[in-house]
Order: structure tokens, then C-alpha cells, then sequence
């Protein structure tokens, strides 16, 4: 007899490739961006930012949250047992990273604020669409007294 979550869990899963791999590109094109100031701000929307430049804020985004949605993005595709818990990893560097002191955007005018407000829901969504898949894995292939695994009523 098959169950819901054994048709709702192929397109979650594709769902949650599409999300890593879009924070994976933007953020390895955001960190280098911000390294190389190919779009610099002016120095008045940066008054006021723990930072003179965004050299800092741009490695970091750049090793951390690229580096991590990257591997995720990677496991995803290749179906690691372990890949849910990176996506999940990946998603929470992306909304602690937001939250930081040293991208502190929030006050600035323009798209900055809007830009860190959409990329805290993009790590929530992808943290949680995660542990969801994981916890659905998880009480589907519940182990049985007598071992291998075999669904729940």
C-alpha cells in the first residue's frame, strides 16, 4: 500500500535541489562580486556598518555559505545519505549569516534590505524543506523490531 509521502517526496526533493543550487550560484557570483567590488556601494549606504567595504562580509559569504550550499547542491544530485542534514546545514549558514553583525543591510536604502529579507526565507525554506524530507524519510522507513525497514501504518 503506498502512502502520500511516497508521491509528495519527488518533487520536494527536486524542489529542494532547484533552491541549493539557486543559493550556490548566488552566492558564489555575490561573494566574488563583493570581492572584487564589481558592483561596489557607495560609501554612504556602508555609514553606519560595522564594515568600511565588503571585502570581509564578501569572503565570508563567499566560504561559508557558498562553500556549504555548494557541497549540499552536490549531494543532493548524487542522493548521499547524508545530503538532507547538509541541505539543512546549508540553509541555516544562509539565515545565520543574514542575521550576522557583519552584514548588517538592514538599515541600508534600496534592494540591500529586500535582498536580506529574501535570502533568510530562501535558508529557512531550505532548512526546513529539509528536515521535513528527513523526518518523512524517517517515519516511513521506521526499523522494525525484527529489522529491516518497512512502512508505517
Amino acid at each position: 500500500m503506498e502512502n502520500r509521502w511516497s508521491s509528495l517526496r519527488p518533487p520536494a526533493y527536486s524542489l529542494l535541489i532547484y533552491l541549493t543550487g539557486f543559493l550556490t550560484v548566488s552566492a558564489l557570483l555575490g561573494g566574488v562580486g563583493a570581492l572584487t567590488q564589481l558592483a561596489p556601494l557607495p560609501a554612504q549606504d556602508l555609514f553606519g556598518s560595522p564594515v568600511e567595504d565588503l571585502s570581509l562580509p564578501g569572503l565570508l559569504f563567499l566560504l561559508a555559505v557558498g562553500s556549504s550550499a555548494l557541497a549540499a547542491t552536490v549531494l543532493l544530485i548524487r542522493r548521499h545519505r547524508y545530503a538532507l542534514h547538509l541541505a539543512a546545514v546549508a540553509g541555516s549558514v544562509i539565515v545565520a549569516f543574514e542575521f550576522s553583525g557583519l552584514n548588517d543591510l538592514a538599515a541600508l536604502p534600496g534592494p540591500a534590505a529586500t535582498l536580506q529579507r529574501f535570502y533568510l526565507g530562501l535558508g529557512a525554506a531550505i532548512s526546513l524543506l529539509a528536515v521535513l524530507l528527513w523526518a518523512g524519510d524517517r517515519r516511513w522507513t521506521a526499523p522494525t523490531p525484527g529489522g529491516g525497514p518497512t512502512a508505517a501504518r
